[in-house]
């Protein structure tokens, strides 16, 4: 990894070339990825963990970004960074956007157990890429590290954006609720007043 801080090493360019690979958009969309290992960009990595993926959730591009798909993965290993037993991560759309899954399945039908090195945002999610976010766990042990199991205090964040229907109607019945016992209090006070 002190390769990284070398000016003008091999190192130092192929991290170069992975960053602007994965932020710089091309005039065409299309993804093609080089073949880096993990050991040249780990230091960019935010958090590196086994999972299976158990969910995908397709957004509106409504948030000004291409990152309008999110997928939550089961971790099962950790061996860089903090997650909890769970994690989302945000990704393109489409592999031609350089956007991801992690659905590969194995003999069973079953989601298969992968590597995931996860980048940071400067919103402080996470977010994976066709290029750099599939590795195999043998390389994440080799450039982390035996991994450790996740956090089990860390939960998923509450989803801020979108409320559900049963909690719009509960909200709305509290405020219908508080307003009716306001005024009902009101009219009582203006009646003792008034005796």
């Amino acid at each position: 990894m002190a390769a990284l801080r070398t000016p003008g090493s091999p190192a130092l360019a192929a991290a170069a070339a992975l960053v602007v690979v994965l932020i710089v958009p091309g005039p065409a969309r299309g993804c093609s990825c080089t073949d880096i290992p993990l050991s040249e960009y780990a230091d960019a990595v935010a958090v590196a963990f086994s999972g299976r993926q158990i969910e995908r959730i397709d957004h509106a591009n409504d948030h000004g970004t291409d990152l309008s798909t999110t997928l939550v993965l089961e971790v099962h290993k950790l061996y860089k960074g903090q997650a909890g037993p769970l994690v989302e991560v945000r990704t393109r759309p489409g592999g031609g956007d350089c956007g991801t899954d992690f659905l590969r399945r194995d003999f069973t039908g079953v989601a298969a157990v992968t590597g995931v090195a996860a980048f940071g945002e400067d919103a402080g999610g996470l977010s994976v890429h066709l290029c750099g976010s599939h590795v195999s766990i043998s390389e994440l042990e080799e450039v982390f590290g035996p991994g450790r199991p996740p956090d089990e205090t860390i939960t998923l964040p509450a989803d801020t954006d979108e409320t559900s229907t049963a909690e719009a109607v509960l909200i709305t019945a509290a405020a219908v609720l508080f307003a009716g016992g306001a005024a009902a209090m009101m009219r009582r006070k203006r009646q003792a007043e008034g005796e």
